[in-house]
């Protein structure tokens, strides 16, 4: 059986809105570079508000120090940002133990999309800022039982 474009973009919305009570992720393939890392906190700022920001000891650290962070040896960071939309809430998590190439895991909850106004279209407009953000070539967006969505480039659709 063939499965056209439009069907697996329909399965594509489908798992990122079905409230199983798990959580979505994003991974970008491998590591990313510290200015890819910085880029996405960029692009972070411009669909959500920062709530929160901890280094892995616990230190509190506020927006303009994020890139300070993410310039050392080794490290941890994790953020919680709001008042987005699709999705209102967003968690980025970042882990280095070598300078320069550094994990990142973006997460959210199907709970936090407002169905009535959800576009995948708009979602994968965001999602294509991030990948370019990361200056990533591969990333997984990983949904229900580890189910995997991957890609190497971003599907493209014809603006309505």
């Amino acid at each position: 059986m063939k499965i056209n474009e439009q069907t697996m973009l329909n399965a594509v919305e489908a798992a990122l809105l079905d409230d199983d009570g798990s959580c979505r992720d994003i991974n970008f393939a491998e590591c990313i570079s510290t200015s890819g890392a910085i880029g996405v906190l960029h692009v972070l700022a411009a669909y959500w508000q920062l709530r929160q920001a901890k280094t892995y000891s616990g230190e509190d650290i506020p927006y303009a120090a994020l890139a300070r962070v993410l310039e050392q040896r080794t490290g941890a960071l994790s953020t919680l940002w709001d008042d987005g939309s699709n999705p209102k809430h967003i968690q980025a998590f970042f882990y280095w133990d070598a300078a320069g190439s550094i994990f990142c895991e973006l997460t959210f909850f199907p709970q936090d999309f407002d169905r009535t106004h959800f576009s995948l279209d708009e979602f994968l407009r965001m999602l294509s800022k991030l990948v370019s953000a990361a200056h990533s070539k591969e990333y997984y967006v990983r949904f229900w039982l580890a189910t995997c969505w991957t890609g190497r480039s971003m599907p493209t659709r014809a603006a309505p």
